[in-house]
């Protein structure tokens, strides 16, 4: 098996097993009315509906198998109920956050296409920015849907060589605020 496969295959496996609960109307705490500054608060898994047990045994099957992952952290509620690292990674390593991004991305998509801001991933992406200049219009980026990018493949050219120099023009355009 390809070992990107495997690896998303556990991922998938970590979250469905980290997240079995009980069922919502057992739940202690409900999510809390703040958005964290400086940290997330903390709470007991059971606290938030999980069991410790669960979550244990999710840890022990990530190191008995030897998955390549740095940290896991769960949020459950809005409590840090999981916040664990993997040798020689620490809360202190800073890691470049790219893929998982992507993750979110389809989250948001998918509350703004419920709320009706977005009619569907068959959308087009020009026709979501109808106020914006868009540099080197074509036929090709007005193709590009919403699916295109979620699954980043939307039929642009784009220079991966290393150093990542599509990355660093992206970063010098007056739309980008970094």
């Amino acid at each position: 098996m390809n070992r990107l496969v495997f690896i998303i295959q556990t991922c998938i496996f970590l979250i469905v097993f980290a997240a079995c609960s009980e069922p919502s109307d057992q739940l202690a705490v409900r999510a809390p009315n703040y958005w964290p500054t400086d940290g997330w608060r903390t709470s007991s898994p059971e606290a938030q509906g999980m069991d410790s047990e669960r979550l244990a045994d999710a840890l022990d099957y990530i190191h008995e198998n030897a998955i390549p992952i740095h940290s896991l952290q769960i949020i459950r509620n809005g409590y840090l109920v999981l916040d664990a690292y993997f040798y020689p990674f620490d809360a202190n390593n800073v890691h470049d956050g790219a893929s998982l991004t992507k993750s979110v991305t389809a989250t948001l998509i998918g509350i703004a296409i419920d709320q009706g801001h977005i009619a569907s991933v068959g959308e087009s992406v020009v026709s979501l920015f109808p106020g914006r200049d868009i540099s080197n219009r074509d036929a090709a980026k007005e193709a590009v849907t919403v699916e295109d990018l979620l699954t980043m493949q939307p039929g642009l050219e784009c220079d991966a060589e290393p150093g990542e120099p599509t990355l660093r023009q992206m970063r010098q355009s007056p739309d980008c605020d970094s």
